[in-house]
C-alpha cells in the first residue's frame, strides 16, 4: 500500500510533467511566433521589393518621356517659333507655322499630349514650355502688328491677341489629336486642320474692326 512518500512522489511527478508540457507549449507558442515574425519579415521585405520596383519602373518611365517630351519642345521651338521674313505674305507665314505646328502634334501625339500635360505639371519643364510659348507670343505679335499697319486688328493689343491665339492653337492641336478629345475616333487630316485653323487666326489678325 503506497505511502505518504510515494504520494509526494507522484505528486512531485504530476507537477513536474505539468511544467513540462507547459514548457512544451511554450516553447511551441515561441516557434510559432518565431516563423510568423520571420514569415511577416519576409512578406514586408516582399513589399517593400516589389514597391521599389514598381518607384524604378515608374521613374525610368518618367525619364524617358521627359526626354521625349524634351525633343517635342525642342522641335515645336525650331519650327513653330520662326520668325517670318521681311517682306513674307502674313498668310503663308502663318499657314506655314501652322503646318509645322499641327504636324509635330498628329505625327507623334503622344509625346507632344505629354509635353502638353507635363506644362501643366512639372515646374521645371513649366519654365522651359513657358519660353518656348513667349517666343512663339512675339513672333505672332510681329504678324499682329504688320497685319496692323495693313488694316487689321485695329486697336487690340499684339501680344494678348498673339497669346490668345497661340493659346487657341495649342489647346486645338491638343484635343483633336488626344484620345480624350473632341474627335477621339476622327482621323483629321493636315489640309482640314490647317485650313480650318488658319482661316480663324486669319479672320482674327486681319479682320478690319
Amino acid at each position: 500500500m503506497p505511502g505518504p512518500a510515494d504520494a509526494a512522489e507522484a505528486v512531485i511527478a504530476e507537477a513536474e510533467e505539468t511544467v513540462r508540457r507547459a514548457a512544451g507549449r511554450e516553447e511551441r507558442r515561441l516557434r510559432r511566433a518565431a516563423r510568423g515574425a520571420r514569415a511577416r519579415r519576409r512578406l514586408a521585405a516582399d513589399r517593400e521589393r516589389k514597391a521599389q520596383q514598381r518607384r524604378d519602373r515608374l521613374r525610368s518611365r518618367e525619364e524617358r518621356l521627359r526626354a521625349a517630351a524634351e525633343k517635342a519642345r525642342e522641335a515645336l521651338l525650331e519650327q513653330v517659333s520662326a520668325p517670318a521674313s521681311p517682306g513674307e505674305d502674313i498668310a503663308r507665314h502663318l499657314a506655314n507655322r501652322l503646318q509645322a505646328f499641327w504636324r509635330i502634334y498628329r505625327e507623334d501625339w503622344p509625346i507632344a499630349t505629354a509635353a502638353f500635360q507635363m506644362s501643366m505639371t512639372d515646374q521645371q519643364f513649366a519654365r522651359a514650355w513657358h519660353n518656348i510659348r513667349q517666343k512663339g507670343i512675339r513672333a505672332f505679335a510681329t504678324m499682329v502688328r504688320r497685319a496692323q499697319a495693313a488694316g487689321g486688328a485695329a486697336g487690340l493689343d499684339p501680344e494678348l491677341l498673339a497669346s490668345a491665339v497661340t493659346s487657341m492653337i495649342e489647346y486645338a492641336c491638343y484635343n483633336w489629336t488626344a484620345k480624350g478629345g473632341d474627335f477621339p475616333e476622327r482621323l483629321i487630316d493636315d489640309k482640314t486642320a490647317v485650313d480650318v485653323l488658319s482661316h480663324v487666326i486669319l479672320q482674327a489678325v486681319t479682320a478690319k474692326r
